[in-house]
């Protein structure tokens, strides 16, 4: 998105390698950063430390249940790793 009437440009670029998406925003000395990449069960996306948009403290796991045509539809993390999913605050989105 670019918003010049506001005197700065918010251009966010998405670089797609194999599995792995990074997004970088526009400017020069702006890093560019891993997003999330897809696995065989779901996906994994960096959690960065607050202050140093570079650094990646640790890595969320969300889960995709899918059907047998391959829709998904139950997108689930473990938020608070227990082993366990509470239905009422760890499932991200449902498809039925």
């Amino acid at each position: 998105m670019t918003y010049p009437e506001a005197g700065f440009d918010n251009t966010k670029y998405t670089y797609y390698s194999g599995n792995y998406i990074y997004t970088k925003n526009a400017g020069v000395n702006t890093p560019v950063k891993l997003t999330f990449f897809n696995t065989e069960e779901g996906y994994i996306e960096p959690q960065f430390v607050v202050g140093k948009p570079g650094k990646i403290s640790e890595f969320s796991y969300t889960y995709q249940y899918k059907d047998h045509l391959g829709n998904i539809r139950l997108t689930y993390e473990d938020l608070d790793g227990n082993g366990t999913i509470d239905p009422l605050t760890e499932i991200k989105e449902e498809n039925h």
